[in-house]
């Protein structure tokens, strides 16, 4: 009998094409989007999209794809990944929600608190584009707003820190960590990786299992191990 070093067997999909169900569609897409709207935060003004205030669907719909073709290996590893821990990304940015710290000084302040045009124009048409409802402020100032759909806040908060009552702005967001999943590209192969969490996660989780698989440009997927740290 012959005994393996200790590292997980390498299984592979049967993908010849990259294509996505409407299950995967209708389960990740918003895992999709949190993937690209990590990688704009890590690489910041660096990222291609970072000034773009719509998230890319067609880069969206690549990690969908990459997502389908590990779902299509079927094995025990992905049967624990969609079925048994139901993995999806953490997001713990938001693209829905801001804050901005206004000059309570300003007219322009007590017309938000009104919810009345600023007569700010840059301010308005922003507001208008994008749809972002005021919600409240603090006693400092700090005022919080909400959009009706999912938006790159990045470019959004840049150009209203342009604004003279606008002092300052920051993405909302959420403490803790859990599960997730993360893609990275290298050349032509996506490294796709599923995580849990567990252990106090609201100050981020002690324990981590991941599980690794390598995508590539034909969407041909391949597991390359598991581990926990």
């Amino acid at each position: 009998m012959i005994f393996g070093c200790g590292k997980n067997p390498k299984t592979e999909a049967d993908n010849t094409y990259c294509y996505h169900g409407d299950s995967i569609t209708k389960q990740y897409y918003k895992d999709a989007q949190s993937i690209l709207y990590y990688g704009i935060y890590m690489d910041s003004a660096a990222h291609p999209d970072y000034f773009n205030p719509y998230f890319d669907t067609v880069k969206i719909n690549s990690h969908l794809d990459k997502i389908q073709a590990v779902r299509n290996l079927n094995t025990p590893e992905t049967d624990s990944i969609f079925n048994i821990h139901k993995v999806h990304t953490f997001g713990w940015i938001s693209a829905v929600s801001f804050t901005i710290d206004l000059d309570l000084a300003a007219p322009e302040t007590q017309k938000i608190k009104q919810g009345q045009p600023t007569g700010n124009a840059l301010f308005d048409s922003l507001q208008n584009q994008f749809g972002f409802k005021y919600m409240n402020i603090s006693q400092s100032g700090w005022a919080d707003f909400i959009t009706a759909k999912p938006y790159n806040l990045f470019p959004i908060i840049r150009w209203l820190q342009s604004v003279p009552f606008v002092l300052n702005g920051e993405i909302g967001g959420y403490i803790g960590d859990g599960s997730n999943i993360e893609i990275t590209q290298s050349g032509t192969t996506s490294t796709v990786d599923f995580s849990i969490g567990w252990g106090d996660c609201l100050a981020g989780c002690i324990y981590h299992r991941h599980w690794i698989f390598e995508v590539d440009k034909n969407c041909k997927a391949t597991f390359i191990r598991a581990f926990t740290n």
